[in-house]
């Protein structure tokens, strides 16, 4: 069923997700389209197990992603190229071996992020977005439901803290926060199956629940904001055309202040400062304050080009040693709680400017495309981007190797830049129109 739902309404080239009726049946269409789904859908999940299978998991991933380029090498290749502007990192990420601290480390890295931002382009030009929302919903269902069936928890300012599979609080309440807004517009979407739309309903219920559980105060007030903001944008058709972009920046930047004054004054609000003891973290957001402030210091040493893509956190590094004495004994999968302080750190000003560049234009294209098309599946992908850009300050979950939320951060710039195209497709189609001859001309 979820596959023949991901299937309706769209036509025989998997490569367009348009309806052109001609040479394969309909049958094999869907046949064809259910086999990259399926696909997709596995590579999905196995992000989800990367913290608690790595070699399974990516391998898994690996392989799933390329056997999809094998079955459609043409689709793979024009997706590959059909933005420069996602590859902008990995140029700079793979020159940066040329000055790393650890080069070695730092070539590794580079081309598992190449084959991240390959697979994620692949996957937004072979599936549709509903569907692949679908697609990412029931992988995080499953993973979710393998959390519950081995529950792993961390103690957390004198608390337990649900993590599951994800390896960490912060990744736990992560894929929560992505698995609510995907099944709010999921669930609200009138053209997904009913068995989907239930689904939605049930995984929005349980990811509610774990996220409490997972005791993740700025993943849920995060998505709550974010939320609201994509249903303003759904809303705006109700406002004037010219009105729409400001309104849409007014409320993003509206829920972006409220938050920072929330966490600047955290003392002074009791009852936000109530909600931060309960989740383990404090004024100084458990630390982060004091890693940031290191972090500006080692800025200092190599501001323009950094240590090298992934040089710092390396077992002999001094500088990291004390942190990890520090924060984290077992010396595994830490940063600086930044993306900007952590992209300043390894790629310097250089590195901040690209990802700024990078985030930038993802969140136009995104913000356009709900504007221009207000529907579930932009709403959703606007939801999740405003989410994201609000965590660049409290987590890194962009431009690292198979991140699933850097996956989905590509794959919405991808759906945007691919709906603008075809916006701009069919109105030169349609040409200019001009008054007959004889009429007023309006």
């Amino acid at each position: 069923m979820a596959l023949k739902q991901a299937s309706r309404g769209y036509g025989l080239s998997i490569a367009s997700g348009q309806i052109d009726g001609s040479s394969v049946s309909s049958k094999q269409h869907t046949m064809s389209f259910g086999l990259a789904w399926a696909i997709w859908a596995i590579a999905v999940c196995s992000l989800f197990f990367v913290q608690s299978e790595q070699t399974i998991a990516v391998s898994v991933f690996v392989v799933a992603s390329t056997l999809y380029v094998l079955y459609q090498p043409g689709l793979a290749l024009r997706a590959a190229l059909s933005s420069r502007a996602p590859w902008l990192f990995v140029i700079l990420a793979s020159s940066s071996v040329l000055w790393s601290q650890h080069p070695d480390v730092s070539v590794r890295a580079a081309a598992e992020i190449a084959f991240t931002v390959g697979a994620s382009l692949v996957m937004a030009h072979a599936l549709p977005p509903r569907s692949c929302m679908l697609a990412w919903m029931f992988a995080l269902l499953l993973a979710d439901g393998v959390s519950l069936v081995d529950q792993r928890m961390v103690l957390n300012a004198g608390a337990l803290a649900m993590v599951g599979i994800f390896g960490s609080k912060n990744q736990f309440g992560l894929s929560q926060a992505i698995l609510i807004l995907l099944c709010a517009w999921i669930g609200f979407d009138r053209e997904q199956s009913p068995i989907s739309r239930v689904a939605a309903l049930i995984g929005f219920a349980g990811g509610s629940y774990l996220i409490v559980l997972g005791r993740s105060v700025d993943s849920t007030i995060v998505a709550i904001g974010a939320l609201v903001c994509s249903v303003v944008a759904y809303r705006l058709i109700w406002f004037p055309p010219r009105s729409r972009m400001m309104i849409l920046i007014l409320i993003v930047v509206l829920f972006s202040l409220i938050l920072s004054l929330l966490y600047l004054f955290a003392d002074q609000i009791n009852f936000f400062a109530r909600i931060l003891e309960l989740s383990g973290k404090d004024a100084t957001l458990t630390g982060r304050t004091d890693l940031w402030s290191r972090a500006a210091k080692l800025i200092e040493e190599n501001p323009i080009l950094g240590t090298g893509l992934q040089a710092f956190w390396v077992e002999g590094n001094p500088y990291a040693e004390e942190i990890w004495a520090r924060y984290d004994q077992a010396r595994t999968g830490f940063h600086f709680h930044n993306l900007w302080y952590e992209t300043a750190v390894q790629l310097g000003y250089v590195g901040v400017a690209v990802a700024f560049v990078t985030v930038s234009a993802a969140t136009i294209e995104v913000g356009r495309w709900v504007l221009r098309s207000p529907k579930p599946e932009s709403s959703f992908f606007f939801a999740f981007v405003v989410f994201t850009d609000v965590r660049t300050y409290l987590e890194v979950d962009l431009f690292g190797q198979f991140f699933f939320s850097w996956v989905l951060f590509l794959v919405a710039w991808s759906y945007a830049r691919q709906a603008r195209l075809k916006a701009r497709g069919e109105l030169r189609r349609s040409g200019p129109t001009f008054p007959r001859p004889g009429s007023t001309g309006g």
